[in-house]
């Protein structure tokens, strides 16, 4: 049976993917739907400072506080990807990641084995893209499996 990992996000691109990727794989796959939501150690007012671990200041308490934000961002991405699945119109499993989105999609792809990822690619300029690398192009670059790029609806 072939299984297929759906990267999604809140964007209509993603959606279209997702059912681009039902089309194309038909209803006898098995899907799974996946959404990478920031990692709150990065985004906490106690960010780590490169290779030398936790900050001065930084207690027990703190640190087990940030875990259980941790566990409740990856139980919010899981529903996420769940709904965002749904209005796609797919049925897949859904798994919540926290961090860098490329490294959290190939790494979810090899621990569930997929066959393929799916990702939808938003168009930007080329301005855009010096500035904002394509998530598109890390996952290709990452990934151990074939990697469906589904292009905008419109």
């Amino acid at each position: 049976m072939t299984t297929i990992l759906l990267a999604m996000d809140d964007s209509e691109t993603s959606r279209h993917a997702a059912t681009s990727a039902h089309q194309l794989f038909g209803p006898d796959a098995t899907y799974l739907a996946i959404y990478v939501a920031d990692d709150p150690v990065a985004t906490s007012s106690l960010t780590w400072g490169s290779v030398y671990g936790y900050p001065p200041g930084w207690t027990p308490d703190a640190i087990e506080e940030l875990a259980d934000a941790s566990t409740a961002v990856v139980d919010r991405a899981r529903d996420e990807a769940a709904e965002q699945a749904e209005e796609s119109g797919v049925e897949a499993a859904p798994i919540g990641a926290v961090g860098d989105p490329p490294h959290a999609i190939a790494r979810a792809a090899r621990e569930h084995a997929v066959d393929a990822i799916v990702v939808g690619h938003h168009h930007r300029g080329w301005f855009a893209s010096v500035f904002d690398p394509s998530i598109v192009d890390d996952v290709i670059d990452l990934a151990d499996v074939p990697v469906v790029v589904v292009p905008d609806a419109g």
